[in-house]
């Protein structure tokens, strides 16, 4: 998947299709592995690959890389990113409260963090 991440060459749309996919699964692996850095690589790839009607074209792929992207970022303490693709999520009106769950998870829990440090300062 490297290889073909930081190719600059046009590509087909079956190409795309696959590079798509193999970036939608190398994220997903990063994240099982606890690798968030590479996750971050992987699906920020994979956004890139996306129509720009991405959330009527590839409604489930865009959605699982934007909660990836927002779960790695939370993870990695960067919620100025995390926000970016958070808040993409949660404008999307064609998706169900039940599909924004996990952005809203990273969102509380990023106020959780928040609110505990207030605490002890």
């Amino acid at each position: 998947v490297n290889l073909l991440l930081h190719s600059d060459e046009e590509c087909s749309e079956e190409d795309r299709a696959t590079l798509l996919s193999l970036c939608l699964k190398a994220a997903k692996k990063s994240t099982e592995l606890t690798s968030f850095d590479s996750c971050v690589i992987y699906a920020e790839r994979g956004i890139s690959l996306l129509p720009v009607e991405k959330w009527t074209q590839e409604r489930e792929v865009s959605l699982e890389l934007y909660s990836l992207l927002t779960e790695a970022y939370l993870s990695l303490v960067n919620a100025e990113k995390m926000k970016v693709y958070a808040d993409e999520v949660l404008q999307q009106s064609s998706l169900s409260e039940l599909e924004k769950v996990r952005v809203h998870i990273c969102n509380i829990s990023l106020y959780a963090g928040v609110m505990n440090k207030a605490r002890e300062a």
